[in-house]
This record gives C-alpha cells, sequence and structure tokens, in this order.
C-alpha cells in the first residue's frame, strides 16, 4: 500500500529563522519505519515546518530518507480545492494528515480535514465539524456539558457587546456589560480569561479577584471575544485518544508541570507518565475519554488537556492534532511519533508498558548539534530536539531543547535526572530539575 502522510500551514511561516535538530530524526524514524513495514511505502508532502514529518534547514528538506517520496506543497496553492488535488495527484492508497500546530490560531487541523473531505483518495481523519468545533472552545464547551463531560463552570463574553456604549453613542446603560459583571461577581475565584479560538496557554490569564476582572476586561488585553472558567486545583495533565476504522483505543495520561500562575506553558511544561494507578481514578477517564472519542467518531490522532481535583476529572481543552505531549505518548510504547500514527491507521497499535517504566519530558536550554549527538549517547535517553528562535527578543522565545528520558523505577529516573544535571551542567535550569525531581513523587512507591 502507498501510504501519503500530509501536513498543511495556513499561517506564513519563515524558516530562514527557526532552526530545528532532532535526534533520532525524521529521517532516522522512516528508515526504522520503512524496514518494520517492507510491504507498504510511504510519501510526505507537507509546507514548513513539517512537524514529525521532515528535518530541515532553511526552505529545504535537508535530510531524506531514500525509502520516502518527498513534496513540499506549493505554497501558491492557497485553497483546500487546489491542495486536495495536488495531493490526488501523487496516486496514493491512504491519505493520514498529521496536523501540527503553530501560533496565533490552533486551526491547521481544520484545514487538512477540509482537505482530506475533498481528496477522492481514501483516508482516515478527524471531521472538519469536529475540528472547527475543538477551534471555537465555546462551542466545544457546549457539546461537552451537553453530553455530560465535566468541565469548569464558566461563559463567554462578546467583546463587541461588552464595549457597546463606545460604538453606539444611544447606548446610555450597557446591560451586556452590566451582567457580565455580576456573572464575574458570583464566580468562585480564581478564574482563568482566555481566547476563544487561541492556541494552548497563549492569552491565558488567572485572574484572582472580581475587581480584578473588571480591570482585565477594560484592559487592552481584551482585543477580541474571551471565555471565563474557574480555575480548577489541582494536577494538571493530558491524554491521547486514537480512533481508526475499527474503533478507539485510549492511552494512559501523563501529567504536567505547571507555571507561577498555575497553567501549563508550552515552552516550560514537564510531562511525566504513564499513569496508571487507580488513586487517579484512570479507569473512569479512560472510559470517559473511549466515550468521547466515539461520540466524535475521531479517526487519527486527537489529544485532550485535563485537570483532576481529586475528586475528578475535568476537560480543558481538546487539540484533534498530534501535540506537545505526542512524542513521549509514541516514546512511552517503544514507537515515534510517526510509527504511532501509521500503527493506529493499520489497527496495530500496542498500548502496553509491560515493564512499568516511567517517561520524562522537560525543557533544556538551546544546544548544538554537538551537544544533541553525547546527550544521545545517554543510554536513558529517547529523544533530544533543539529549537532556535533567530528573531526571538525574550529569554523563553528564542529557543529550548526538548529532552525525553525514561527509569525503570522512581529511584532510577532520579538517578538519571542526576546523571543528566551532572554531565550536562550548562543546560539544566536549576528549577526545572527540581520540579522534575518533584513530579517522580507521583510514583513513589509505598
Amino acid at each position: 500500500m502507498r501510504i501519503l502522510l500530509f501536513s498543511t500551514n495556513a499561517n506564513n511561516y519563515n524558516p530562514k529563522t527557526m532552526h530545528r535538530i532532532s535526534w533520532p530524526s525524521c529521517k532516522d524514524n522512516f528508515q526504522k519505519l520503512c524496514q518494520t513495514y517492507l510491504e507498504h511505502s510511504f510519501v510526505i508532502a507537507t509546507q514548513m515546518p513539517g512537524t514529525f514529518l521532515i528535518d530541515y534547514d532553511g526552505e529545504e528538506i535537508c535530510e531524506k530518507s531514500e525509502f520516502v517520496e518527498y513534496h513540499l506543497i506549493p505554497q501558491n496553492l492557497k485553497t483546500a480545492e487546489e491542495i486536495a488535488r495536488f495531493l490526488d495527484s501523487l496516486k496514493c492508497d491512504l491519505a493520514l494528515p498529521v496536523s501540527f500546530w503553530d501560533p496565533p490560531y490552533d486551526w491547521h487541523c481544520v484545514m487538512d480535514s477540509i482537505i482530506a473531505e475533498k481528496m477522492s483518495t481514501y483516508k482516515q481523519c478527524i471531521d472538519k465539524n469536529f475540528s472547527m468545533l475543538c477551534f471555537q472552545k465555546q462551542k466545544i464547551r457546549v457539546f461537552l456539558e451537553q453530553n455530560g463531560f465535566s468541565i469548569p463552570n464558566g461563559f463567554s463574553i462578546d467583546r463587541e457587546l461588552y464595549m457597546a456604549e463606545k460604538s453606539t453613542p444611544s447606548v446610555k446603560i450597557n446591560v451586556y456589560k452590566e451582567y457580565i459583571q455580576s456573572c464575574l461577581e458570583k464566580m468562585e475565584y480564581p478564574i482563568v480569561i482566555k481566547d476563544t479560538c487561541g492556541l494552548s496557554s497563549f492569552n491565558v490569564d488567572v485572574i484572582n479577584t472580581p475587581e480584578g476582572s473588571k480591570n482585565y476586561l477594560q484592559s487592552k488585553k481584551m482585543k477580541s471575544n474571551r471565555l471565563v472558567e474557574k480555575f480548577i486545583k489541582g494536577i494538571q495533565a493530558g491524554i491521547e485518544i486514537m480512533g481508526n476504522d475499527d474503533g478507539i483505543t485510549v492511552l494512559d495520561p501523563f501529567f504536567f508541570s505547571v507555571n507561577q500562575y498555575g497553567i501549563t506553558s508550552p515552552k516550560q511544561s514537564i510531562k511525566i507518565g504513564p499513569v496508571t494507578d487507580e488513586i487517579f481514578m484512570i479507569s473512569k477517564l479512560k472510559s470517559e475519554m473511549s466515550r468521547l472519542g466515539k461520540l466524535m467518531n475521531i479517526k487519527g490522532l486527537c489529544q485532550v488537556d485535563l485537570v483532576f481535583d481529586g475528586k475528578q476529572w475535568y476537560i480543558i481543552e481538546i487539540n484533534p492534532r498530534i501535540s506537545g505531549m505526542t512524542a513521549i505518548s509514541a516514546a512511552s510504547l517503544g514507537e515515534s511519533p510517526v510509527q504511532m500514527i501509521i500503527q493506529n491507521a493499520l489497527g496495530l497499535t500496542q498500548i502496553q508498558n509491560p515493564h512499568g517504566m516511567i517517561f520524562l519530558d522537560m525543557k533544556l536550554l538551546p544546544c548544538s548539534k554537538q551537544t544533541i549527538q553525547k546527550l544521545s549517547e545517554l543510554d536513558f535517553v529517547l529523544f533530544v530536539c533543539s529549537t532556535i528562535n533567530d528573531l526571538a527578543k525574550q529569554h523563553r522565545e528564542c529557543g529550548y531543547t526538548q529532552i525525553i528520558i525514561f527509569g525503570n523505577d522512581q529511584q532510577n529516573l532520579r538517578m538519571n535526572l542526576n546523571v543528566l544535571k551532572e554531565k550536562f551542567p550548562d543546560l539544566m535550569e536549576e528549577s526545572f530539575f527540581q520540579k522534575a525531581l518533584e513530579m517522580t513523587d507521583y510514583f513513589k512507591k509505598n
């Protein structure tokens, strides 16, 4: 079978200012994939940055597997219809979107779903309506609530109505604003105010008082419609739902670290798992995620952000695409992300972690190709990827190195963390190291 993996980018992307070096490289992962599935051939068609699909330097693919056919989707193709025709011209038997994320709008997965729908090639893809529902956070809240899923208490704010007296001089009293402020007064604080169509935790603020919420809504941050939710105190986590023609598979969750405001930051987050201890009600969580997957007829990968308050799980956000936890989820299965995607499509997913190993994904400072090679020589390192942005001005935006390590148990993982810090002291920030050690306590045996 000739299998197509494709992705698109609806944003203007400048690869000349972004640099990414990874081990194993995408080329390495496809070499292994092709050797595993000799009966299939693989075609890649993508646009920069082609997350998990290509290794690039500037505007070119710099490393290619000799067993894979590569195509950069022409930038002059600007509609779903045009891109679908291009992809159909590659004459594949199965098409699989590998949608990625890129600010400011998390809507590339919607575009890929529309393209897949227009293709004549057989495909396994998340429905465009579900993708759009997830993109519009208020609408997915309504859907989840109507179907009995637990979500934080909250409501949406229409910016135009909230500012109506400024654009409509005949308005003496803005009744909508009075209503919103009365709702804010009755909320249990702290609360979260976020963009209704934003990406991850970008443009997310934690507000501690009713007065603080009023000040926020009168500030320059109020640039568009907003979603207000109760801030759930607890453990933040993520879980992967995978679907194919045979049904739904739910992987075990991973716990996420939070920043000083109590929210998960993509460029700082530490992830650890898989979590299986029933003290965290894992069976009930996975049952609910399976129900969600079946309800939405998920085909492909879908990631869900969650929080556990000690008594129940709440859904915070749904991402119908690959995500920041895809790499560690795949690593816990002994696979690369592309292998996990292919095995799911072919109905061959293995979800066991027979040795009970613990996997940890954390961020180091940016590093060179030579340093990545040295990191890869440590026997507990599974994945390293350094991303650098030449145009960034703020410290956290300049770049980082993602590393995934493992341990046979909590003690072994802590030992490996100490070895990593000892051998590469200039890469690991003390606060990240201490947080990683702290998170291993979730796996302490009584």
